[in-house]
């Protein structure tokens, strides 16, 4: 009787084992899928964010222009009402006139782009939905830390209720993130190159991981090498200077006889 009730605790404990294995391994794959998420809002900022300053900026640039243009007029004005050079004044003032019509067109334009475009909204929805996946993803993994410090230091006491309420709380942050939509912001193209752009992204990470990895078991290398070069010069200087002292001493001698 004794028997089959440890072998019961086994399988329970095992089963238990099993369970939260297949959760935390769950939860990685999610937490990796959301910062994949999070790189596209990321990518997608950018992208947004590039356009509106590159906008607001030629704006503000064009705007100078226009100021400028306007004070050169006045002051070439005048200095033909002072001197009566050949310049005609109403050439001038058409010219000057055209050409600040024409930018001011352009100011137009680019003020409804970004009206239309609706950039600002755009960027704050954006860096709302960047602020709610980094709360998740710290969510995630402290759910994470959780379940294997449950397991790791109190398996005797974890129950499968402990286990479903961090189930369930997983669920609600799943909903969560697939609740943050941001196809409407993109295209599919975009969704592909960002894509692309993010599994670059890890495999020169992981490149330079395993290149670290590499050069840090190579480093007890180089210090052995080191070590023995360091040796052999060590030996070669003592016995150069070996070799030096007695051929004074010959010489000495020499000098005596």
């Amino acid at each position: 009787m004794q028997q089959e009730n440890n072998h019961i605790i086994i399988s329970e404990s095992q089963n238990k084992k099993y369970i939260i294995d297949k959760l935390s391994s769950s939860i990685s794959s999610t937490i990796q899928k959301v910062k994949t998420k999070l790189f596209i809002i990321s990518a997608a900022y950018d992208k947004f964010y590039k356009k509106y300053y590159i906008t607001t900026l030629v704006l503000f640039i064009l705007s100078s222009v226009v100021t400028f243009i306007e004070a050169l007029r006045l002051i070439i004005i005048e200095y033909i009402n002072k001197n009566e050079t050949f310049m005609n004044e109403q050439i001038l003032t058409t010219i000057v006139n055209v050409l600040v019509l024409s930018i001011g067109i352009v100011i137009t334009i680019l003020s409804s782009i970004i009206r239309f475009k609706n950039y600002r909204e755009i960027l704050e929805e954006l860096r709302e939905k960047q602020n709610i996946i980094i709360e998740y993803i710290n969510k995630y993994v402290k759910q994470k830390n959780d379940l294997e410090f449950l397991y790791n230091k109190k398996r005797d006491e974890i129950s499968y209720d402990d286990i479903e309420i961090i189930k369930q709380e997983i669920a609600e942050y799943d909903t969560k993130i697939e609740s943050t939509n941001i196809l409407q912001y993109l295209t599919t193209k975009d969704i592909i190159k960002y894509n692309k752009y993010k599994a670059n992204f890890d495999y020169k990470l992981k490149e330079i991981s395993i290149k670290n990895d590499y050069n840090m078991k190579d480093i007890p290398t180089k210090i052995n090498k080191n070590k023995k070069q360091n040796i052999f010069i060590s030996i070669y200087q003592k016995c150069f200077q070996k070799s030096k002292k007695d051929i004074q001493i010959q010489v000495s001698e020499n000098e005596i006889i």
